[in-house]
């Protein structure tokens, strides 16, 4: 092996570095490639017995039955609060619900359909001053525009 010097002012042993590094790397690449299997589609869900799907933990199931159905209503009053809106919507089967959804230009008046994801009980905003016996956070689409 020969000395060869670099560039930084240190010497490196051989000049055939790189070929050797290109060598390795192209055998890696033949072999990950050799190993390869191809994917196979998966089984058809209605020859699966039905007992093979695994159950829901107990607390998703419970998170499920604690989110209302989605509903739609007119605005009823309207609290701008930072980067939230809270919103009462008003509800044929449920009277008026409090809302809030991230910064809307919603106005009293306006109809929406409410899409809940989640909600709190006896929740005290420091931004509004109030305490919201039940709150649904949502997303929601305007209507009425």
């Amino acid at each position: 092996m020969r000395k060869v010097p670099t560039r930084r002012g240190g010497v490196r042993f051989g000049s055939n570095n790189h070929g050797v590094a290109m060598r390795i790397t192209l055998l890696l690449l033949a072999l990950l490639a050799g190993c390869a299997q191809p994917v196979s589609p998966p089984p058809d869900a209605s020859h699966a017995p039905a007992e093979s799907a695994a159950p829901l933990p107990e607390f998703l199931v419970a998170a499920r039955a604690v989110v209302p159905a989605p509903f739609d209503g007119p605005v009823l009053e309207v609290l701008p609060a930072g980067g939230y809106t809270y919103l009462r919507v008003g509800s044929a089967s449920e009277g008026a619900r409090w809302v809030v959804v991230i910064a809307q230009d919603a106005a009293v008046g306006d109809d929406v359909a409410v899409r809940p994801y989640g909600q709190l009980s006896h929740f005290d905003s420091r931004r509004t001053g109030r305490t919201f016996d039940r709150l649904l956070f949502a997303t929601l689409d305007n209507r009425s525009i």
